[in-house]
């Protein structure tokens, strides 16, 4: 589970986040959605504990972020949303090197990067240099990487980005089965269909502060707008709505 409470963050005097409250509960998908600048990147990094935050809580797993760090870090898979590969490491080097961080033996590590080559369709690869890696497939790469460890607790910026059809269907269908078998799924995502269609409830961010929360019925009936897709109910509450009417006249 992950539980934040009051989380607020500013950089160079500007606000980023505003007392942002949100709770992914195990065996969920949950989706942040929200504009440019936000605050959504802001506040993945801070729930995976690379930044601080300057006010606010995070429990994960009913542990405090602060206090157990080292041992919650060992729960948590994260994507972020600009990954950094090894160029000079072939896939195979890359995922062994990040075994040992996570301290596995040799035999389970093994057996894991077997089972994520089949997963993820990455044999054709994995024994190449990832300088040569096209964007989908260093994107799969990370990927595999955050799954190593079998994190309990997964935290996704953008995780569907320059994957092809068939290979978003393929991640889609393995975050659903892991949550399913118990893990809480934190995910950030521009693509609002993948939101509505992967998430059993989403929150939406504007300015740095959470303005919705609820399952796609209930921010239906928060807009007041029976009917609407994710898409629909964003613009509405986000102030969109005048910017498709300005399109409206230009056209």
């Amino acid at each position: 589970m992950i539980k934040v409470e009051g989380i607020t963050k500013k950089i160079k005097n500007n606000i980023v986040l505003d007392g942002v409250n949100l709770e992914v509960k195990d065996r969920e998908i949950l989706g942040i959605v929200g504009p440019n600048g936000a605050g959504k990147t802001t506040l993945l990094n801070i729930i995976a504990g690379i930044w601080p935050a300057d006010k606010g809580n995070v429990e994960i797993d009913g542990a405090n972020l602060v206090k157990g760090k080292e041992a919650i870090r060992q729960k948590i898979g994260y994507v972020p949303d600009l990954p950094f590969l090894y160029p000079k490491l072939s896939g195979r080097e890359f995922l062994s090197f990040v075994g040992t961080l996570y301290k596995l033996d040799a035999q389970k590590l093994n057996q894991k990067i077997s089972e994520l080559e089949k997963a993820l369709e990455l044999s054709f690869w994995l024994d190449e240099l990832m300088d040569g890696y096209p964007r989908g497939v260093r994107q799969k790469m990370t990927l595999a990487a955050m799954l190593l460890h079998s994190p309990k607790i997964i935290l996704l910026d953008e995780p569907l980005t320059n994957l092809d059809p068939k290979s978003s269907k393929l991640v889609k269908e393995l975050l659903q089965s892991m949550a399913r078998s118990g893990a809480s799924i934190l995910l950030s995502t521009h693509i609002l269909e993948i939101a509505e269609r992967l998430c059993q409830r989403i929150v939406i961010i504007h300015e740095g502060k959470k303005i919705a929360e609820g399952s796609i019925d209930e921010l239906r009936e928060l807009a007041k707008s029976p009917g609407s897709n994710l898409e629909e109910i964003f613009l509405q509450l986000t102030g969109g709505e005048k910017y498709t009417e300005l399109l409206k006249h230009l056209t």
